[in-house]
This record gives structure tokens, C-alpha cells and sequence, in this order.
């Protein structure tokens, strides 16, 4: 399937171009001038790549060729994912809106493909375009002030399908002033402030005491600091009242007027005691608790009693434990400020007697919570349908929540709960509270992706905590291969190359309530070339680097030769494969010569692809094969080329568009962040090898008000049956990293996760062997842009891998039933992944058994299973 070529209007659109001058490489990326235009070419032979590329040609640069997806080094070619979905309209749209540009936003249509935007100024005929936006944001420039636009937004479902446009959204270009909507003293020297704000816009503050009118303190550039626009003033003077005016940034000269004066005192603030709960012998106290202050807790028996206190307590809640039963007691929370104030609650009587709790209420579609009354209690739960007169079930539980098994979908139930306090006192029943259960649908948005020759990723958007139960068949079977799955991801393997496969999945609601299967999906295996092989990353006299996206499970093999010899070098296997870059390095070449390489694919069924297209390059010092941006914030942007990481010397500088050299640096790795740039310039940066003859690389990049992962491009360096680590490429910007990792065999809520503080490399351990992991990676700042890097991972199994694996339910001494088309002999390692069964008086023979996942064999009568040669 070819695409068809889409002309972008560069009015307001960011243009990437790439070419190849010999051993130039030359990436634009800026905002063009008003009026431009320029044919950007879509797609490639294989439709399963996301689809990319562009030609152009520029004065002075006349022999520029053009190139295309697969042989450049982008962001699109470190996803070897194929996603093909029902193409659905995007939804959640919404706008930040400057003065002279605005950021049209929408929500995430998971794992598909790109979307194409279209706009114009209201009662124009034409539309503006811009095509393959691969986020779920993107700003349009140069728009005129006080004007009224539209928008809309389609969905490319990487199929050749497109979604309709969404209803035109309208908006007028202004840049206005942002209330502020709350602000608090928790402490005598802070005050909280929180305003409906845009991480894309920035924000200027002032303040002063209002008994000094003339002194303002003022405090620019501030960004969003965390989803809740929440900032806080720190070092102010306690019991003072304060003036406070915001003011919006939308652009470095386009500015809002300051708001009028917000006013509060700092005060060391009496801490918000929520609730205190209490059984027989406990109490748990839940207040408001600030960061960076310490409580104490204050209580007695009576009210003539001494008071007991528990000091220095930090985080809420608070259980309270060995109190006498039946006592009634009095109880406060004092705030110790750091200028050495204090403030108190009011009394707060609570006895120690055996209650019911007091509230209760629907958290999800078929759970239920109420009040928790401390810690290692019994609750006992009664439920009836509305309108019944009996209690018809009960159930008890340890925690303040529950599933309620054997409901029934979209109907109305009446509950209470009551608790044991111990072994011989129970309270009395609550109050009869109500729920509606909802519908037990099944699972929407079945994907598929990574797929290879014996082995696929599954996934799907869960409902809420539910479980799923997942089958699968060849097509033209018809028995369901079943499993129970916990997540929304599934490993699925011991498939055969060349077949069709059958898929559905069903929700498990509650414990014993199950939807209808979804509609039956489809996918092919293949052990394909045409999806990971990028190109050469750079060249040395004697040394070059190959890199392409690997799929996890799939074994790669690296074919090298002089040009016009006939006799190839064959690498080692590079295993284990993983969705993200692979790189490898071939050594010992001649210096100035001509070589071919070629990589071939090596797949967990035993399958081997096709040789990819052949690379050919010239060993010579200093090639460089790709420049690119790795993460960019407003005055800052990070780049990385392709060369040795250590031992060569770099000269790297940089300038304004069309301006005189305004930086360089010498560095002796292939990153380098450049700092102290003018936020919305576009700059030209030229980076070259230090050695003799090489040649000038350059890139033109952009800064903006965003900052977030451009080109993550992070790579396994080390992996064994239970750890894995990575080599982060953002850490170059110093950027703090967040990285969940979960087995696909898991629940989402299963998911650990580690904090990187500017570290260039990260460790995860307590893995699972042959277990899929998925590694996500998000830049540990809240005003960045959604944009993540997501690496899948098969550690390897502790002690050995399976020779041949079963693939269908079938006989020992049947070849289809295994993987390399043939019967096990006393050599193999067998993988069981199915139901297979060793006839009558046949033996079956393998040097070891390793059970799967739904693994098992029946042995027939005088059967014999002979292992351990």
C-alpha cells in the first residue's frame, strides 16, 4: 500500500526535512516563513512502519537527495509496533489560547496511529493542514490577534483508514489573565496558590505586604509546578497580610495584565482534623497533613486525666493503638511551625466501643467501601437486591471495601456492614446504604503489535480492576486455547509463521460475573526484515555501528563484506531482542574501503526472515549518520549523534537562524546539552568529529514552552533471567527520570517503579523469567509533554531456553504439534505450552521438559515420557 502525497501548509506548522549530501547529513527543523509551502511525501512500502518521510530542496544545497523513513534515524523508526484499530474520533478537545498562537489539544487514542489537523480563521474557505502528529498536542503560529479560528481533528489508524474530522471547535486569539482561584497559609511563613492554568504558557507573580504599597517582589518564568497549578510562596513573614497578582506569559512579548490583588494572611494555620474512627481498643486520626511540618497528638481518658502525646508525626493518617475498651476520650492535633508557633484543633471526643461504621458508598461498578475503624478487624457484609425483605448473601472481609460476588449487571442493591471488634463482640448492623451495579461489557480497542514468527504482544482498554479471560486459535480450528489474565497485555507465544490467528477476550466483572467475548480479531505471523533495519549510526577508519528496532524474543544475525567479494562475515547472534534500537558494532574493517551489511532475523518459532535491504559505507573518519534532538525545555535543547560514546573528540556550536556563532563547545562523547538559548528562536547547530578530513554535520532545532523526551532512545546494556538495566539517553539534560516496569502477566496495579535522579543508567531487579516486561519511561517533571518511551523485555530463562515447543494441542509423535515441524529427540529441550498428549505405548524422548503457562501432558495407556539423557 503506498500513501499519498499531502502538501503541508508551513504557515504554522513545524517542518521536518532530512537529506544526505555524500557524508553530509542536514536536519531542518524550524517554524517556516510565512507563506511557505512544502511537499511532505507520506508512507513507505510496508504499512506496518509508522509512516514518515520528506524531500525538499534548498538554495545552495542543489545535490541534497531525498530520504525516507527506513534508512533515517527518527523517533517513528524506534516503534516496531503495528497497531490496526477501529479508527475512533479523538475526544477531549481543548485550547490554550496566546495572543499570536494557540495549542490545540485531545486525548490519546491508545496505541494507533497518528492524526491530521486542519484550521482556518472563521469565514475563510481554505484550510490550513498539518499531517502525521504523532502527539496529543500542537501549536499553531502566527496567528492574528483578536481573531476567531477553527479547528478539527482526524485520527490515522495506520490501516489506510482515517477517522472523520471532529466538530469544528472555535476560538479567539487573546492572551488573558488567569484569576487566582485559592491560596492558604498552612504555615506562619508559606501561602499556597492555585489557579486554572497551562503547562504551555508561563506565569509571572507578584507580591507585597499591603502595608508596603511601593515594594513588590516579582517572581517570573514560573511553570505549572504540578497537575494541580498549585505554587507556594516560601520565606514570608508570619501574621502579615499579603497582596498577590498573577500574570500569563503566553509568549516571550505577549503578556496579560497583572489580576487584581488576591489578599491572605500567613498564619500557622489550625490543622483540618478530618475524622477520628475508633474500635474497642484503637483510633485512627485523619487530618490535613503539610509537607515539611510536624503534628503532635494529643489525647487522655476523661477530661481531668493528664494528656499523653505522640510527637513529631508527619503524615496522615494515624492509628492510635492500645487504648482501654468501652473509655470515653478527649483528643487534639497540635502544628508545631517553624518559626516555633503553634495552633490546636478544637477537642475531639471519641469513645473506644464497638461501632458500626458510620458511612458507606459505591467506588466502583461492582465494589463497595465505607468507613475503616482501624486496623485487623473483621467486617461482615450483607446484600440483597432492592425490594427483597431478606438479607440473601453475606460475606466478610479484613479491609473497608469489597467486590460483591454473584450480582447482577444494572441492577439496584441494598447493603450494611457491621464489624467483629474481637471474638466476642460484634457492633450493630449500619445504616442501609444503596448501589446500582453497571454493565459487565467486554474489553474495547483490541490491539496487537510486535508480532513475529511465533509470538504477538495483546492488548486492550480495561474496565476499572477487572480480569479477563483471553482465547486464542489458529484459524480454521475450533477449539479456544483460554487463559485468565489479570492485566491488559498479553504475551502470547508458541505460534507458527505463516498462520492466522483467532483472538477474543471477555471481562470477569465481579467473582463469578463474565460479558460476552468481543468480536473475534485477526493477525498474521510473520518473521519479516522489512521492519528493523535503520541504517549506519556512524563510521571510523576501522570501526562501524548498525542499529534497527528489535522485537522482544526474535534473535538477530549481522552479515558484513568488502564491495565485490563474495564471502560474507556472520556476527553472533544479538539476543536478546527488545522494542526499542539495537545497535552492533563491526570491528576490525579496512581503512577507506567500501563495505555491505545486512541483517536477518531470527524468530521464537524457529523461522528465519528474509536478509534485510543491503547498507553500504565507506570507512572513514569522522562519518556521522544521523544528528538529532534527544529533549528540548524553553531555554535548553539536547542533541546526540552518531559516533563512539567515549574516545573521540567532538567539536559542536550553535546559533540563531541565519546569525553569527554564538557557542561551541570540544566534547569527548556523542550528547551535548546547550544551554542558556531564547525560548521560541529557532538555532542552528553544527557538531563534526575532530579527526583528519572529517566533514561539517548540521541541524537546525527549535525551542518552545514545552520540554519532554524528543528521541527516546534508551537501550538494554545488560540482561539477565531476573534484572535488566538501561542506558538512558536523556541524561545528558540531567533530567530526572521516572521508569515503571510490569510483567504483561500482571495487573497494571502490579507495576514497580524507580525514580532516576540525572543518572545516566537505571537498574530494575525481581524479574520473572520468561515473563514479558513492558519499561515505561516519562520525564519526572509534571509540566512536560506527555511524550514516553516504552521498551519490551523478555528476560531469558534461568538455566536454558527451549530447543522446540509445542504450538497447538496435538500428539507427541505428531510434527505439527511442535514448533521446528519435527518429533523432540533426546537432544531437545521441550517447551509445553499446550495440552499434549503421548499416545498408546509410544514413548516420547527429550533431554528436559520446561512447562508453560496452560502446559501439561497426558500419558495414554503404556505411554512413556523418557527424559535426562
Amino acid at each position: 500500500m503506498h500513501s499519498q502525497p499531502v502538501t503541508i501548509s508551513l504557515k504554522h506548522h513545524l517542518l521536518i526535512r532530512f537529506f544526505h549530501l555524500n557524508a553530509f547529513l542536514l536536519l531542518l527543523i524550524t517554524y517556516p516563513l510565512l507563506g511557505q509551502t512544502q511537499q511532505v511525501i507520506s508512507g513507505t512500502d510496508n504499512p506496518s512502519l509508522y509512516e514518515k518521510a520528506s524531500v525538499s530542496s534548498i538554495s545552495d544545497h542543489s545535490t541534497f537527495s531525498s530520504t525516507t523513513t527506513p534508512n533515517n534515524l527518527t523517533d517513528d523508526s524506534l516503534q516496531a509496533e503495528t497497531a490496526f484499530l477501529a479508527c475512533g474520533i479523538p475526544t477531549g478537545l481543548s485550547e490554550d489560547v496566546g495572543s499570536y498562537k494557540a495549542t490545540v489539544k485531545w486525548f490519546h487514542i491508545y496505541n494507533t496511529g497518528d492524526y491530521n489537523l486542519r484550521w482556518r480563521a472563521v469565514g475563510a474557505t481554505d484550510w490550513q493542514t498539518a499531517t502525521n502528529i504523532c502527539c496529543t498536542a500542537f501549536t499553531l503560529e502566527n496567528l492574528e490577534k483578536g481573531r476567531t479560528y477553527e479547528w478539527q481533528i482526524q485520527k490515522n489508524c495506520n490501516n489506510g483508514t482515517f477517522s472523520d474530522f471532529t466538530p469544528s471547535r472555535q476560538f479567539t486569539t487573546t492572551c488573558s489573565a488567569t484569576n487566582i482561584i485559592y491560596g492558604e497559609s498552612p504555615t506562619s511563613n508559606t501561602i499556597k496558590l492555585q489557579w486554572t492554568g497551562s503547562r504551555y504558557y508561563t506565569y509571572n507573580l507578584r507580591y507585597r505586604p499591603t502595608t508596603s504599597p511601593s515594594n513588590w517582589t516579582v517572581i517570573t518564568g514560573i511553570e505549572a509546578p504540578d497537575l494541580e497549578n498549585v505554587y507556594t510562596l516560601n520565606k514570608l513573614t508570619g501574621y502579615t497580610n499579603y497582596e498577590i497578582q498573577l500574570q500569563t506569559a503566553c509568549d516571550r512579548n505577549d503578556v496579560s495584565t497583572f489580576t487584581s490583588s488576591y489578599t491572605t494572611t500567613t498564619s500557622c494555620r489550625i490543622p483540618s482534623l478530618l475524622e477520628v474512627s475508633s474500635s474497642l481498643n484503637q483510633a485512627t486520626f485523619n487530618w490535613i497533613a503539610e509537607p515539611d511540618v510536624k503534628y503532635s497528638l494529643f489525647y487522655r481518658s476523661g477530661n481531668s486525666a493528664p494528656f499523653l502525646s505522640i510527637s513529631n508525626l508527619t503524615t496522615s493518617p494515624f492509628n492510635l493503638t492500645g487504648l482501654s475498651p468501652n473509655q470515653a476520650y478527649q483528643s487534639f492535633i497540635q502544628i508545631n511551625c517553624s518559626d516555633g508557633s503553634s495552633s490546636i484543633t478544637n477537642f475531639i471526643n471519641f469513645s473506644t466501643i464497638c461501632t458500626a461504621p458510620k458511612y458507606g458508598y459505591q467506588k466502583k461498578t461492582f465494589v463497595i467501601a465505607w468507613q475503616s475503624l482501624g486496623s485487623g478487624l473483621l467486617y461482615e457484609v450483607q446484600y440483597r437486591q432492592s425490594g427483597q425483605s431478606t438479607w440473601t448473601n453475606s460475606m466478610t472481609t479484613t479491609v473497608a471495601e469489597t467486590t460483591l460476588p454473584g450480582v447482577n449487571p444494572n441492577t439496584q442493591y441494598e447493603w450494611r456492614v457491621r464489624v467483629q471488634c474481637n471474638s466476642q463482640t460484634s457492633s450493630d448492623w449500619s445504616p442501609i446504604f444503596t448501589m446500582r451495579t453497571g454493565s459487565c461489557n467486554p474489553p474495547v480497542s483490541l490491539n496487537y503489535y510486535s508480532v513475529e514468527g511465533g509470538a504477538a504482544i495483546l492488548d486492550w482498554n480495561r474496565w476499572e480492576d477487572e480480569k479477563y479471560i483471553l482465547q486464542w486459535r489458529s484459524q480454521g480450528q475450533s477449539e479456544w486455547v483460554t487463559d485468565t489474565i489479570e492485566g491488559d497485555h498479553y504475551y502470547l507465544t508458541g505460534l507458527m509463521a505463516g498462520k492466522t490467528y483467532e483472538w477474543r477476550v471477555a471481562s470477569r466483572c465481579g467473582r463469578d460475573m463474565i460479558s460476552d467475548f468481543s468480536t473475534i480479531q485477526t493477525f498474521i505471523t510473520e518473521c519479516s526484515n522489512k521492519f528493523f533495519f535503520s541504517g549506519i549510526s556512524y563510521a571510523t577508519n576501522t570501526d562501524a555501528e548498525i542499529y534497527w528496532s528489535g522485537l522482544p524474543g526474535v534473535k538477530y544475525q549481522i552479515s558484513w563484506r568488502k564491495l565485490g567479494t563474495t564471502d560474507w562475515n556472520v556476527s553472533k547472534y544479538v539476543s536478546p531482542g527488545y522494542t526499542g534500537k539495537a545497535f552492533y558494532k563491526l570491528s576490525g574493517l579496512s581503512p577507506y574501503t567500501i563495505y555491505d551489511a545486512k541483517v536477518q532475523a531470527f524468530c521464537s518459532d524457529g523461522s528465519t526472515s528474509s536478509f534485510s535491504d543491503t547498507q553500504t559505507f565507506l570507512t572513514q573518519c569522522g562519518y556521522i549518520g544521523y544528528l538529532s534532538e534527544v529533549i528540548k525545555t524553553p531555554t535548553s535543547v539536547g542533541v546526540r549523534w552518531g559516533g563512539p560514546e567515549t574516545g573521540t573528540s567532538y567539536t559542536i556550536r550553535w546559533a540563531e537562524f541565519n546569525q553569527p556563532w554564538q557557542g561551541s563547545a570540544t566534547v569527548n562523547t556523542n550528547r551535548y546539552t546547550i544551554k542558556g538559548l531564547k525560548p521560541f528562536r529557532t538555532y542552528q547547530v553544527e557538531v563534526k568529529s575532530n579527526c583528519p578530513g572529517a566533514q561539517n554535520f548540521f541541524s537546525v532545532v527549535s525551542t518552545n514552552t514545552q520540554c519532554g523526551f524528543i528521541w527516546p532512545d534508551n537501550t538494554i546494556s545488560s540482561l539477565s533471567s531476573t534484572s535488566l538495566a538501561m542506558t538512558l539517553s536523556d541524561s545528558a539534560i540531567g533530567f530526572d527520570t521516572k521508569i515503571y516496569y510490569l510483567s504483561l502477566n500482571r495487573s497494571r496495579s502490579d507495576a514497580q517503579s524507580i525514580s532516576i535522579k540525572k543518572a545516566p543508567t537505571a537498574s530494575m531487579s525481581g524479574l520473572t523469567p520468561n515473563d514479558m516486561y513492558m519499561v515505561q519511561l516519562l520525564p519526572d517533571r509534571s509540566d512536560c509533554q506527555e511524550v514516553q518511551s516504552i521498551v519490551y523485555v523478555l528476560p531469558p530463562s534461568l538455566t536454558r531456553s527451549a530447543t522446540i515447543y509445542s504450538v497447538t494441542n496435538g500428539n507427541w509423535d505428531n510434527p505439527d504439534t511442535w514448533s521446528a515441524r519435527r518429533i523432540p529427540d533426546k537432544t531437545d529441550t521441550v517447551g509445553i505450552r499446550h495440552t499434549v498428549t503421548i499416545p498408546d505405548n509410544t514413548t516420547g524422548t527429550a533431554e528436559y521438559i520446561m512447562y508453560y503457562k496452560a502446559g501439561r501432558i497426558i500419558q495414554k495407556s503404556g505411554a512413556r515420557l523418557q527424559t535426562g539423557y
